[in-house]
């Protein structure tokens, strides 16, 4: 939290009038962590009618998928969440095409504005064991290029993002 004041006092102009509030703030963690203001200003309206349809007019003939999302992002607006675990856990089965990374897409671009917000992974890229470190990487490798792995390499500097392990 000090840190965060910090950084947002840090950008504020520089003239004797000029003061810290709530909005400088949370407009400084919105530009850093890239989430969107509703999720970090209550100000802002929550309308799920509103965000259900930007669901379903991206995602087809997902109508259960669809809401279960809407309502993860209603209870997370809500602020009933833990916020020591993740914003989100889904896990979306089914067979290929009907829309399961659609919908991970779907759910980047309103997050974040971007569908490219999404870091996939494909896991059949990963099936033996000694490829557990090139996916997270060996912490205690004397190699500094070996420590981070591609998934580590891949959510470096984002500090939200929208995850998906597939197959």
């Amino acid at each position: 939290t000090i840190d965060r004041l910090r950084d947002s006092l840090a950008v504020l102009p520089s003239s004797p009038q000029a003061r810290l509030s709530a909005d400088d703030v949370i407009r400084r963690f919105e530009e850093q962590s890239g989430l969107p203001r509703m999720l970090l200003d209550d100000a802002v309206p929550f309308r799920e009618a509103d965000v259900l349809s930007f669901f379903k007019q991206r995602v087809l003939g997902q109508d259960q998928a669809v809401e279960a999302v809407v309502q993860s992002l209603s209870l997370l607006r809500a602020r009933v969440n833990n916020p020591r675990r993740p914003m989100g856990v889904f896990l979306f089965l089914g067979p290929t095409g009907v829309g399961k990374t659609e919908l991970a897409r779907a759910l980047a671009e309103y997050l974040f504005g971007n569908r490219e917000r999404l870091a996939r992974f494909n896991m059949g890229d990963y099936s033996t064991p000694y490829q557990e470190s090139e996916l997270f990487g060996n912490p205690f490798s004397p190699e500094a290029s070996n420590r981070r792995g591609q998934f580590t390499n891949r959510l470096a500097g984002r500090l939200f993002s929208v995850i998906v392990l597939d197959e």
